[in-house]
């Protein structure tokens, strides 16, 4: 019969228990800074999609005028011989908020969404109360393609066209200025 070393079997023993201690420790760890990354990821759905398309709500969110909210970036812009308010849809949520929830745009108003490189915009009428025109610009701010009276029934339809900037304008705007492609906008 062997003889057991009892020195040895503690030492075996109080080394996998601090393994598992250590182990269990480090998979918990792990799990939760898991959870958190994922549900960070999923909070930020869809970073790069621009919706319609909007933007922050101003605390006067139903008010006609974009200038409601003193806070928000307004551009100053001609197109086709009327002036315009832009609001500036300047953060990836801006952009994906766009004009949201809101119950319309004051005549005179609108929102710019701009980017640094001319790709494909894709604007949508998600949460959307009202028609819009939308109007897409290239890097030498000159009309390039045209919607008009986009209605929020049109949700979940994308409408696209590779562009440096994209005005959103009250439905009827491009026939009352008579916007046409080609023409340079001024902001």
């Amino acid at each position: 019969m062997q003889k057991v070393n009892r020195k040895r079997i503690k030492w075996v023993h109080k080394r996998f228990s601090r393994r598992s201690i250590a182990t269990t420790l480090l998979v918990l760890l792990l799990v939760v800074g898991g959870v958190a990354v994922f549900m960070d990821k999923s909070n930020d759905s869809s970073a790069r999609e621009v919706g319609t398309t909007h933007s922050k709500q101003s605390p006067a969110d139903n008010a006609d005028s974009i200038v409601a909210d003193p806070s928000t970036a307004v551009v100053n812009a001609s197109i086709g011989g009327q002036d315009f308010k832009l609001e500036k849809a300047d953060s990836i949520e801006s952009q994906q908020k766009g004009l949201s929830g809101r119950s319309g745009l004051g005549t005179g108003d609108g929102m710019l969404f701009s980017s640094d490189i001319d790709e494909e915009y894709c604007m949508w009428m998600k949460d959307m109360k009202f028609a819009i025109d939308i109007v897409w610009l290239d890097a030498d701010q000159k009309v390039v393609y045209m919607e008009q009276d986009v209605k929020p029934e049109t949700y979940p339809q994308d409408f696209c066209a590779t562009s440096r900037y994209v005005v959103e304008l009250p439905a009827g705007t491009i026939a009352k200025a008579g916007i046409m492609p080609g023409q340079k906008v001024d902001f």
